[in-house]
C-alpha cells in the first residue's frame, strides 16, 4: 500500500505566465522608477545613486534549454552591485555577481523552440536600480537529444517505508520521471528525482526501475532493476507513539468530512513514518503516512459517524484513538 504523496506540481499555464511577466514588469519599473526619485533624508547618507546602465546585451549561444549571454559592463558608486537578467516572457529573473560580463542561463521553464525577450540590469546593495539595457529575444533551439538510462539507487529503508533516487543524462533539466515498483507505476511524470513509499510490510523485497521523458518527448531507456528489502521491525520497542493530538474537522457537503490532527511521536519511528488508521465506526477505512496529518473522508451511515484515528509506529505499536463524531446525511443510497 502506497502513503499519500503530494501531488507532482503541474506546468503553469500560459495566462498565469502572462500575469507573472507583468507583476514583473510592474515590480521592475517601480523599483527603476523609485531609484531614480528617491532623495536623501534630510542630515543622512544614504545610497541614491543607480548604477550605470550595461551596455550591449547579446545573445552569443542557445541550446534547447539554456541561453548564453555578455554585455558591457556597469560601474556604481558603491562598488557593490549584481546584474540581474530578466526574462520578460515568463516573469523570472537571476542575478549575476557584478564581476562577470557573460553568463549562460539554464532553467527549468525554459522550454525548445519557445521564444524569449530579456532585458539586463545593474542593481546595487541600496536597490538602485540602473537603467533596463537593450531588450534581445532569442528562440531555443529543437531538443534532439535522447536521455540516458537513469541509474536508480536505495537512499533509505525502514520497517514500512523505502526510499529511492535516480540519476539521468540530458541537456533538459528537469525531466519528467516515472518509477516503477514491481513493474506497476507508483509516481509518474514527476519532476523530482526521488520518491519514498511507505506503508509497506516489514522484512519484504521490492524491484525499482525508472524511465524518463524530457520536454521535446524523447524517452530513456528503462533503468536496470534496483532489489529493495524493508528492514524487520525492532524487536525491543515496545513504546506506541502518542495519541494524535487536536482532532478536529468539519462536513464539507453531505456524507464528506475533512478532518484534521496534530502529528504523533515517537521514540523510534521518525514522525513521516507514523502511520495513522482512519475507521468510522469500527470500520477501517483509510490509512496514512508521510507526514499527512489532514484527510478527506467519508461516513458510512445516515446519522452520527464516529471517526477514529490511531497512530502507529515501524514496530506495530498502537496509540490509543483520537475520536470526534459528526451527524452525516446522504451516506447511505435511497
Amino acid at each position: 500500500m502506497i502513503g499519500r504523496v503530494k501531488p507532482s506540481p503541474s506546468l503553469r499555464s500560459r495566462s498565469v505566465a502572462i500575469a507573472a511577466a507583468l507583476l514583473l514588469a510592474a515590480s521592475v519599473a517601480g523599483a527603476a522608477a523609485a531609484s531614480a526619485d528617491r532623495k536623501a533624508p534630510p542630515g543622512g547618507s544614504g545610497d541614491t545613486k543607480a548604477p550605470t546602465t550595461p551596455g550591449n546585451l547579446t545573445v552569443t549561444d542557445r541550446t534547447a534549454y539554456s541561453v548564453s549571454f555578455a554585455w558591457g559592463a556597469a560601474t556604481d558608486n558603491s562598488g557593490s552591485f549584481v546584474y540581474r537578467i530578466v526574462n520578460r516572457t515568463w516573469g523570472t529573473s537571476i542575478d549575476v555577481p557584478s564581476t562577470r560580463t557573460t553568463f549562460t542561463w539554464t532553467a527549468s521553464n525554459f522550454q525548445p523552440q519557445q521564444t524569449y525577450t530579456f532585458n539586463l540590469y545593474a542593481v546595487d546593495a541600496a536597490n538602485n536600480w540602473s537603467q533596463p539595457s537593450n531588450p534581445v529575444t532569442t528562440t531555443l533551439l529543437a531538443d534532439t537529444t535522447t536521455p540516458g538510462a537513469p541509474v536508480v539507487t536505495l537512499t533509505d529503508a525502514g520497517p514500512t517505508h523505502l526510499s529511492v533516487a535516480w540519476t539521468a543524462q540530458d541537456d533538459d533539466p528537469t525531466l519528467s520521471s516515472f518509477l516503477f515498483m514491481n513493474g506497476v507505476v507508483v509516481n509518474s511524470a514527476s519532476p523530482t528525482a526521488s520518491f519514498t513509499i511507505a506503508l509497506l510490510p516489514p522484512q519484504t523485497t521490492y524491484s525499482f526501475t525508472v524511465q524518463v521523458k524530457d520536454s521535446g518527448g524523447h524517452w530513456s531507456p528503462m533503468s536496470g532493476p534496483l532489489s529493495a528489502v524493508t528492514t524487520a521491525a525492532d524487536p525491543n520497542d515496545h513504546t506506541a507513539p502518542t495519541v494524535p493530538a487536536g482532532l478536529w474537522g468539519g462536513v464539507v457537503e453531505n456524507c464528506e468530512v475533512m478532518l484534521f490532527w496534530s502529528a504523533s511521536s515517537d521514540d523510534v519511528t521518525p514522525a513521516q513514518f507514523i502511520r495513522y488508521d482512519i475507521s468510522v465506526n469500527g470500520q477501517s477505512i483509510d490509512s496514512t503516512s508521510l507526514g499527512y496529518t489532514h484527510v478527506d473522508e467519508y461516513g458510512i451511515t445516515d446519522g452520527p459517524n464516529r471517526f477514529e484515528i490511531v497512530a502507529l509506529d515501524e514496530a506495530g505499536n498502537r496509540s490509543a484513538a483520537a475520536s470526534a463524531t459528526f451527524d452525516l446525511t446522504a451516506c447511505v443510497a435511497p
